[in-house]
């Protein structure tokens, strides 16, 4: 249960994190 509700509110953040680093190294290559 506990880890449940762990997963599910990290995986936004971790979602959030992807696409910044992603984004950034897009602005990097351009």
């Amino acid at each position: 249960m506990l880890t449940t509700l762990a997963y599910s509110a990290s995986f936004p953040a971790i979602a959030l994190g992807l696409i910044y680093y992603v984004s950034a190294c897009s602005g990097l290559v351009y």
